[in-house]
This record gives C-alpha cells, sequence and structure tokens, in this order.
C-alpha cells in the first residue's frame, strides 16, 4: 500500500497460464479503480461484430465486461466498493483465449466478498 495526494492506492495481482490460455487477476484500489470502472459507470452495453462492452450483476456487486471477439481476449472487472458513486476498490481477470462467458463463470467462483472486507 503507498499514500498519494489522492489518496492510498493498493495493487495486488497474480498470473496464471494453461497452454495457450492466460489469466491475470488484480485488485486495485483509489484513483487506479476509478479510472478503470468509468467506462462502466453509466451501466450501459453495447455490442458490435468485433467487440462486447456489456455490464451485468456479479455476486450482488456491480460488474462488467469489455470483450475482443476476434481476439478472444478481454477483462472482467466487478467494483466491490462504491463511494459517493466512484468505484474505489475494482477486482479484475483479465484473460487470453478464451470466451467472455467462461472468465465471467471463473469471477463467480472467488470469494468476492472476502476481498472486499479486506479494504
Amino acid at each position: 500500500m503507498s499514500g498519494t495526494s489522492v489518496g492510498a492506492v493498493v495493487i495486488a495481482t497474480k498470473s496464471f497460464k494453461n497452454g495457450d490460455k492466460e489469466l491475470e487477476l488484480s485488485v486495485v484500489s483509489g484513483m487506479q479503480a476509478v479510472a478503470s470502472w468509468g467506462m462502466f459507470q453509466a451501466s450501459m452495453s453495447v455490442e458490435t461484430n468485433e467487440n462486447l462492452l456489456k455490464t451485468m450483476d456479479i455476486q450482488n456487486y456491480r460488474g462488467g465486461v469489455a470483450y475482443d471477439k476476434k481476439a478472444k481476449s478481454g477483462v472482467v472487472y466487478v467494483c466491490l466498493k462504491n463511494v459517493s458513486g466512484q468505484c474505489r476498490v475494482l477486482f479484475s481477470l483479465k484473460f487470453d483465449k478464451m470466451d467472455y462467458k467462461k472468465a465471467v463463470d471463473l469471477v463467480k467462483n472467488y470469494n468476492l466478498k472476502a476481498i472486499e472486507q479486506v479494504f
């Protein structure tokens, strides 16, 4: 944890690889969480032939996915702590060579409540 002029920042990451599939789990807090969550703040969903940007609920938290259909890669985000309308603690799972629904299912297996309680 480090202090900045905009408050404490916590960043924790863990990477996994199995064959051509790759995952990177991160938990961030502070302004980095606010900035990363920004594209989901309006709770919009947009889908084209190439990309998907979708908001959803995951374990009673607000979540979202940004997905590149051709590359089969993207990020699942879950806002674990919302303060005054801004996401202050953000869980993310970056994935490669995987359908976004499988990545969302993986996130659902994490104990997000326990992670939230650390903050």
